[in-house]
């Protein structure tokens, strides 16, 4: 056998091993082997069951002072005040007197509330004035009554001199009718003009208005313009359509 020859066999011989086995086993951890014999520790409370305290915290009547002499001076203040008035009452009752409300002198708290309301009401009463002066300055947005009282005066005697002249229905006058330059047609363009009739509500005809159109400008604005006059009989168009002012 050749040196190649003995190199392939062994190749192959590891390939057939391999092929067999799949993989390698895995490897043992010796500490797993001695868990085991490791015994369970137990707790020596365990079979003890929990007490919850559900009882309400303790009370101490000297807490709600505080330690701070301000809150001290108010609460004995205010105890004092409400023993005054208790034997104020009592004195009233065991004399047959009856008991009245009266205050000789006011207490912090209620004296601090009246200062406070006295102060608002002057700068409630101050605000007032000044909203009161700026009235008295600013003008009115409506026509006085004055002013219209003379001015009815005025139309009166207007109508009073002008019934003595003779009188004339339909008075004639000349209205001149002026072009504008800038709107003229140029040459050999004719512009189509619509007539438009006016009428009061309910009443008459009062006339009727003349409408110029560019078609050289705008022709498809003339033409939707001309749809909206004639009106398509299902509302849309210009037929019926109010003026406004």
């Amino acid at each position: 056998m050749t040196l190649m020859g003995a190199i392939l066999k062994k190749v192959q011989s590891k390939e057939s091993v391999v092929s067999n086995y799949g993989s390698p086993p895995p490897e043992i951890d010796e500490s797993l082997l001695h868990r085991s014999k490791i015994k369970k520790r137990t707790k020596k409370n365990s079979r003890v069951r929990a007490i919850v305290d559900s009882s309400p915290p303790y009370f101490d009547e000297q807490w709600m002072y505080r330690s701070l002499p301000k809150w001290k001076r108010r609460i004995l203040k205010i105890y004092l005040d409400n023993v005054r008035l208790l034997c104020a009452i009592v004195t009233a009752y065991l004399n047959g007197g009856r008991v009245d409300s009266h205050w000789s002198k006011l207490t912090s708290p209620r004296n601090q509330n009246l200062n406070n309301r006295e102060r608002m009401y002057e700068i409630v009463n101050r605000e007032n004035k000044e909203i009161y002066k700026r009235i008295k300055k600013t003008n009115a947005r409506v026509v006085p009554t004055t002013d219209l009282n003379d001015a009815w005066t005025r139309n009166k005697q207007d109508i009073v001199r002008m019934s003595k002249y003779p009188f004339i229905l339909f008075p004639v006058q000349q209205f001149e009718t002026i072009e504008d330059v800038a709107f003229e047609p140029p040459d050999g363009v004719t512009r189509p003009r619509a007539n438009i009739t006016l009428r009061m509500r309910h009443a008459s005809i009062i006339g009727t208005l003349t409408v110029e159109l560019f078609v050289d400008v705008c022709p498809a604005t003339c033409q939707l313009f001309l749809e909206l006059l004639d009106g398509d009989g299902s509302g849309y168009g210009y037929v019926g359509t109010q003026f406004f002012r």
